[in-house]
């Protein structure tokens, strides 16, 4: 059984897709890491000021924006018209319509900063998927090769031990899901927030 194993594990790996996909699969892989690197950078005392006063000169404009727009409310229905149209009947006095300095949070201007430990569960989803996708392609190419070469219809028209070779790919099918699935397990889906 192990020989019959490794010879298809042999056979699998001198395919030209399984070599091409392979070196996309490390290749997509580092360029997802290097940018990530290349776009984190450390927070220090400098980018929170700066973000601060990013935030403070937000807030300013959407105060003032609004402070704007009520005026247009108010010339509105001076001269009579309908403002329920595009403001609230009573052009929103309430000081609960204007915009909070709470409503603003300093992070959101803050440059991204990786931090695996919050992202692992992002990550570990991200990964699965390109393997899943690899499996995939590489697994629809090998039986498409195997179906168009008669080496299947071979093997399961004449081959005296069928389910021993059968057996084999059972083995292995469930071997890779019960991997994937212990990883899953493991790792668990992403957290969210």
């Amino acid at each position: 059984m192990k020989g019959l194993i490794r010879a298809e594990v042999r056979r699998l790996a001198k395919r030209r897709v399984t070599r091409l996909m392979v070196v996309l699969l490390v290749l997509g892989l580092g360029a997802i890491a290097v940018a990530f690197t290349a776009a984190s950078t450390k927070v220090g005392p400098a980018q929170v000021a700066a973000a601060e006063a990013e935030t403070q000169r937000q807030y300013e404009e959407s105060l003032r924006m609004h402070q704007q727009n009520l005026a247009e409310c108010e010339a509105a229905r001076t001269r009579g018209e309908n403002v329920s149209l595009y403001w609230p009947p009573d052009c929103s006095t309430d000081p609960g319509f204007a915009p909070q300095r709470d409503q603003f949070d300093t992070s959101w201007n803050l440059p991204y900063e990786f931090h695996f430990r919050d992202q692992f569960g992002t990550f570990i989803s991200v990964f699965a998927g390109i393997l899943a996708l690899f499996g995939f392609i590489v697994g629809a190419s090998y039986v498409g090769a195997e179906w168009h070469t008669g080496a299947m219809m071979n093997l399961l028209l004449w081959r005296p031990r069928r389910s021993r070779c059968s057996s084999r790919s059972l083995v292995c099918c469930s071997a890779a899901y019960s991997g994937s699935r212990s990883c899953w397990v493991h790792c668990g889906p992403p957290r969210s927030g």
